[in-house]
C-alpha cells in the first residue's frame, strides 16, 4: 500500500501527518490497518439504493447529511463524496475499499478518529457491504451508464405469463398470476361464486349500487355464452358507473362544496364535478381528459365544457378569515396547483423543490419555480366571492335565454313608444301625488347604544351607528333613544352601507349579510307591541316577519343582495308617544347560531306618525330624492331615471 505524504518532518520517525479529504488521519505504527486485517467484503452484487444508501442514511446523515455537513463533507451527494468535502480530495477511492479513507475511519478504534463517533459501530457485515460496494466501482443511482435508474422511471415493461402445474383454471392473463401465487403458498382457488353473488360484486365496483332485483332475474335468466360481458357492458353504460368513478378522481382533484380554511363557505363548483362525470362515462381518451383540465380556457374556440374542465386548478381553498392577506393565499394556492399537478399527472412529489432541490427526485427549486411560472398568471386572488366567474348554461338554456331577451327587447320597445302617450303621462302624474302623500320619517336622537357581546357601536353622521373592533359571531344592541313625536305609527330600522364594512355592508358578516332574529321596544318601560312588518327586500327562507317569531335561529336576512342599504319597517299596535319626552329602548337581537358574524355593521332607527306607515315603501331612495324636485326643476338625467 502506498500514501502519498505532504512534504514534512518525521517525528521520530514514529509518526507521519497527512489529510485525505476531509479527514485527518493519524498514522502511527500500526494505525494504518492492511487488507487482510479489515471485515472481508460481500461476495454479492451490492446495490447502492437497497444496501447502501438506507445504511449511510442511518448511520452518517446526522453529521454528514443534508441538514449537517461536518467538515463539508455531505455522503447523499455523489460529487461531495468523490471530490472530498473542504480539502477537495475524496473520502473513498473507487474500486479500492481498503485504501479508501471511509473504511479506515469506519475500523479506527482511536476515539479522536473513529467513525461514527458516537453510538454503535458498524457491523463487519455492514463494513463488507460499503467495501463490496467500493470494489465493485462504488456505481451511484445516476450512473446511467452503469446502474439501473430509479424504478419509478423505468418504463413499465408486461412481464412474461408465469406458468402454472393447474392449466384448466385461468380464464384470462390476470388468473395466471393469481394462480402462481396460490401455488407458491400451496393453495387452490376457491370455488366459482354463484352468478347472483358475482353479479353483486360487479354491480357494486362499477357503478356502487347492487343490482336491482329485475337485474338479478334478468341476468339467471341469460343463458347466453357472452352473459357476463353484456352485464358488464351494461352497467359501463350506466350514468352510475361515472359517478362511481369520478370520486377517486375528485379525491385527487381536491373538490369540494366549500370553500375550506375557518369560515368553510359554500361554493358553487358542481359544474366541474359533472363534467367529469360526463367524461367518464362518455369514455373520454386520456390526453383530451388531461389538457381541458389543465389549459382547457386556452383551446382554440374553447366550449363551455371545455372552460368548466378548468375548474380542477379552481378547487384550491379560500381563506376568507378576518386579517388575512390575499395575496399571501393567492401564492398558497399557486403553490398547491404545482404541487397537485405532479402528484396527479405525474405520479411524484414536487413540493420538497419548494424549497431545495430534491432530495430523491431529478427535480431542482429552479425547475419547480418554471412550473409555477406557467399557472401564477390566474386572475383569482384568494377573492371569499370566488372571482373570476363563470355562468354555465345547461343544455338548451343559452337559446332559451337569448329567446327571452329578445323578447325583453320587444318590450322595451313598446315601452319606450308608450311613455309619450297622453294615457301614460296622466298615469305617470297621479303616481308621482300617490307617492308624494309618503310618510316623512324622523330620525329618533340616541341617548345611549351598548352591545352585549363586545362590539364597539360608535354614534356618526347624525343618528347613524357604526359598529367596528372584532365582529362576535353572535350579538344583541340595545339602543336607548329620545322622542317627542305623538302618535308613532311604525319603527323603521335602515341598515347602511359603510366603507369600513366588509364589501360595504351593510352586515359584517364576510358577504354583508344579517339575520335579525329579533326586533323589540319598549316605551317609557313599556312593551309596545309590533305588527305586519314589511321590508325592501328578504332572503328566501329569512322573511322580515320572522324577526317578531321569538325564535333565535330564525330572522331577517337580504342574501344576495349585499353592499347596498336596506330598511324594514315594523307597525305598531297602537300609537307610541303623547308629544312630551318618550324614552325608547330597541333591542336589536341578532343570535343565529348557524351563521357566525351575521350582525348589523351600520345602521339608524327612525319612526313616523303617518296613517299608512308602508305608502311609500315600493319607492326607492334614489327615487324618493327625484319625486322631491319639481316636475319642471328637474335635469334630462332625472327624467331618464324616473
Amino acid at each position: 500500500m502506498s500514501i502519498n505524504i505532504s512534504s514534512g518532518s518525521l517525528l521520530g520517525g514514529a509518526v507521519k501527518f497527512c489529510t485525505l479529504g476531509v479527514f485527518v488521519l493519524v498514522i502511527g505504527a500500526g494505525n494504518l490497518q492492511a487488507a487482510e486485517s479489515l471485515p472481508p467484503a460481500a461476495t454479492r452484487k451490492v446495490d447502492y439504493q437497497k444496501d447502501i444508501q438506507p445504511l449511510v442514511e442511518n448511520r452518517c446523515y446526522e453529521c454528514h447529511g443534508p441538514k449537517k455537513q461536518k467538515s463539508g463533507l455531505r455522503l447523499d451527494r455523489k460529487v461531495s463524496v468523490f471530490q472530498g468535502g473542504d480539502s477537495g480530495k475524496p473520502a473513498l477511492l473507487s474500486g479500492k475499499s481498503a485504501e479508501s479513507l471511509l473504511i479506515q475511519k469506519l475500523v479506527s478504534t482511536d476515539p479522536e478518529e473513529m467513525m461514527p463517533p458516537k453510538g454503535e459501530k458498524l457491523t463487519a457485515v455492514q463494513i463488507g457491504l460499503l467495501r463490496a460496494w467500493i470494489d465493485q466501482g462504488a456505481v451511484w443511482p445516476d450512473d446511467a451508464a452503469t446502474q439501473k435508474p430509479h424504478w419509478a422511471y423505468v418504463k413499465p415493461v408486461r412481464p412474461a405469463l408465469p406458468k402454472t402445474k393447474n392449466t384448466s383454471w385461468p380464464r384470462n392473463p390476470i388468473d395466471n398470476f393469481i394462480l402462481s401465487r396460490l401455488e407458491k403458498e400451496k393453495l387452490a382457488p376457491s370455488p366459482e361464486a354463484d352468478r347472483a353473488v358475482w353479479l353483486r360484486r360487479v354491480s357494486l365496483d362499477l357503478t356502487g349500487l347492487p343490482p336491482t332485483l329485475a337485474e338479478v332475474d334478468a341476468f339467471l335468466a341469460d343463458q347466453s355464452k357472452d352473459a357476463y360481458e353484456k352485464a358488464v357492458d351494461r352497467l359501463l353504460a350506466s350514468s352510475s358507473y361515472g359517478e362511481r368513478w369520478t370520486r377517486p378522481w375528485l379525491d385527487l382533484a381536491r373538490y369540494a362544496d366549500t370553500q375550506g380554511y375557518e369560515k368553510d363557505n359554500r361554493r358553487t363548483i358542481w359544474p366541474y364535478r359533472d363534467w367529469v362525470i360526463r367524461s367518464f362515462n362518455a369514455n373520454m381518451p386520456f390526453d383530451q381528459f388531461t389538457i381541458e383540465q389543465i389549459a382547457g380556457d386556452l383551446l382554440p374556440n374553447a366550449t363551455q365544457d371545455q372552460k368548466t374542465a378548468t375548474g380542477f386548478h379552481r378547487n384550491t381553498m379560500t381563506n376568507t378569515e378576518g386579517g388575512t392577506d390575499d395575496e399571501e393565499f393567492r401564492y398558497e394556492a399557486m403553490v398547491d396547483r404545482v404541487n397537485t399537478t405532479f402528484s396527479v399527472w405525474m405520479g411524484t412529489t414536487m413540493a420538497c423543490a419548494q424549497c431545495h432541490n430534491h432530495k430523491y427526485d431529478p427535480f431542482a427549486t429552479k425547475e419547480y419555480y418554471q412550473v409555477m411560472a406557467f399557472l401564477n398568471h390566474t386572475q383569482d386572488a384568494d377573492n371569499d366571492d370566488e372571482r373570476p366567474t363563470m355562468k354555465v348554461f345547461a343544455p338548451g338554456q343559452r337559446e332559451q335565454l337569448e329567446k327571452l331577451r329578445g323578447v325583453q327587447g320587444e318590450a322595451e320597445k313598446k315601452m319606450n313608444d308608450f311613455v309619450t302617450t297622453p294615457e301614460f303621462v296622466k298615469a305617470e302624474s297621479d303616481w308621482e301625488k300617490r307617492a308624494a302623500a309618503a310618510p316623512k320619517w324622523e330620525p329618533l336622537e340616541v341617548a345611549e347604544m351598548k352591545s352585549e357581546a363586545g362590539s364597539t357601536l360608535t354614534k356618526t353622521a347624525g343618528s347613524d351607528i357604526l359598529a367596528s373592533g372584532t365582529a362576535p359571531a353572535q350579538d344583541t344592541y340595545i339602543v336607548t333613544a329620545k322622542t317627542k313625536l305623538a302618535g308613532i305609527t311604525a319603527f323603521r330600522l335602515e341598515a347602511l352601507t359603510d366603507d369600513s364594512l366588509p364589501k360595504k355592508g351593510p352586515g359584517r358578516s364576510a358577504e354583508g349579510n344579517i339575520i335579525l332574529t329579533g326586533f323589540k321596544v319598549t316605551a317609557n318601560g313599556q312593551s309596545v307591541a309590533l305588527k305586519n312588518p314589511t321590508a325592501d327586500f328578504q332572503q328566501e327562507g329569512y322573511p322580515v316577519a320572522a324577526a317578531l317569531d321569538n325564535d333565535p335561529e330564525t330572522g331577517w336576512a337580504w342574501a344576495p343582495q349585499f353592499g347596498k342599504p336596506h330598511q324594514a319597517t315594523f307597525p305598531v299596535g297602537a300609537p307610541v308617544g303623547d308629544g312630551n319626552e318618550t324614552t325608547l329602548v330597541f333591542r336589536l337581537e341578532q343570535q343565529n347560531k348557524k351563521w357566525g358574524q351575521h350582525v348589523l355593521g351600520k345602521f339608524h332607527l327612525v319612526a313616523t306618525t303617518n296613517a299608512d306607515p308602508n305608502v311609500n315603501l315600493s319607492v326607492p331612495g334614489e327615487m324618493a330624492a327625484i319625486l322631491a324636485v319639481a316636475p319642471d326643476k328637474r335635469d334630462d338625467k332625472q327624467k331618464t331615471k324616473l
